[in-house]
């Protein structure tokens, strides 16, 4: 995704998207309830090397990113909070084909 400002991130997220690639987020957990009785899940991005997990309510109506992935929304809409790079086809094969004695 080009757009990686806090409004875009947060958009993404409020449709179950992945803030920083914005494709659909997947269940990744069981169900859990909480003290007050209302039942919550994890959700995982599954871009290739992203890791990025959001807890979200048994409606699917409700998402917020879990405690290490927060500093994603917390930043002005300037510029992003941190530059995450995933590595490309290529240069994962490069990284394959290097590893490989001949």
């Amino acid at each position: 995704m080009k757009i990686q400002t806090k409004t875009a991130r947060r958009s993404r997220l409020e449709t179950g998207c992945c803030p920083l690639h914005g494709s659909k987020m997947h269940q990744i957990d069981i169900w859990y309830e909480s003290a007050s009785g209302r039942r919550y899940t994890f959700v995982g991005c599954m871009h290739y090397g992203c890791e990025v997990e959001a807890m979200v309510d048994d409606g699917f109506s409700e998402y917020g990113l879990t405690e290490q992935w927060a500093y994603l929304l917390e930043q002005s809409d300037s510029g992003s909070a941190k530059i995450i790079h995933f590595p490309s086809f290529k240069e994962r094969a490069a990284r394959v084909k290097g590893k490989i004695f001949s």
